[in-house]
């Protein structure tokens, strides 16, 4: 076979293994010699955020949480050699959207104690307390972002709840703003009406457990 037909077999065969998707991740974990441009993109994301994890020492911050997203990565990799391709490669997607998430502990409260009169959506001066609490921690962790979530009780008709409960989550997320200098785009605010009861609405001591406020914000959203 002369030198130009041994180069036309490689294209060949190269291009049969490129369409089959199943070796061509090899070089990231280096169980190969398939050159790194082969690598699907999917592959090749999920290995940087690894690698980007560990270099901010997130291997160290939370160990068991890194080794099981990297495990995460390495089976995506297996099953992307073993011919399932998109399979693998969704896959690895979502060992990338584990490792840019590592290590974030919601700290702040969950549930603000913060309830509101029936049909009401302003702010009792008694909890002004409370959302300097929700203030000190958004200034201690200045990355910190969140949402601020409005919930009703159930009497009443699920459209009036739903807005009842966006203002309620508006008010607060007003507030914050306006009284501790709080970057806006750091707080969004979101209304559930009476869908996420932590309480029994059959009795009222139930109804008014479920007129809340909940903040849900990640320590750090680097």
């Amino acid at each position: 076979m002369s030198k130009a037909s041994k180069y036309l077999f490689f294209l060949i065969v190269l291009t049969m293994v490129t369409l089959s998707g199943c070796a061509n991740y090899e070089v990231n974990t280096h169980r190969g010699n398939v050159p790194g441009h082969y690598i699907r993109t999917e592959m090749q994301e999920a290995d940087r955020a690894i690698d980007a994890a560990r270099q901010a020492g997130k291997d160290k911050i939370c160990p068991a949480e890194f080794k099981a997203t990297e495990d995460a990565k390495n089976n995506a990799y297996d099953v992307f050699r073993s011919c399932r391709t998109e399979e693998g490669a969704a896959l690895a997607k979502q060992a990338t959207a584990r490792a840019n998430a590592l290590c974030q502990k919601a700290c702040s409260p969950t549930v603000i104690n913060i309830h509101f009169d029936t049909t009401k959506a302003d702010i009792k001066a008694r909890y002004h307390d409370e959302l300097k609490k929700l203030a000190n921690f958004l200034n201690k962790f200045p990355n910190a972002k969140g949402v601020i979530e409005g919930h009703t009780d159930s009497d009443g008709n699920m459209s009036s709840n739903m807005e009842l409960s966006q203002q309620r989550a508006d008010s607060v997320r007003n507030y914050i703003i306006s009284n501790f200098g709080i970057a806006p785009e750091r707080i969004s605010a979101k209304g559930f009406g009476p869908t996420k009861p932590v309480a029994s609405n059959a009795t009222n001591e139930g109804k008014q457990k479920n007129r809340r406020i909940e903040a849900n914000f990640p320590c750090d959203n680097n």
